[in-house]
C-alpha cells in the first residue's frame, strides 16, 4: 500500500499511516 506499513516492513513516512498490503 501507499504511504503505510506494508508486510515488508516498510514504513512510508510521505504519509505516516499503517496498512497492511496484502496485494504483495
Amino acid at each position: 500500500m501507499i504511504g503505510g506499513f506494508d508486510m515488508k516492513g516498510h514504513i512510508d513516512s510521505q504519509l505516516g499511516s499503517i496498512s497492511i498490503d496484502s496485494e504483495v
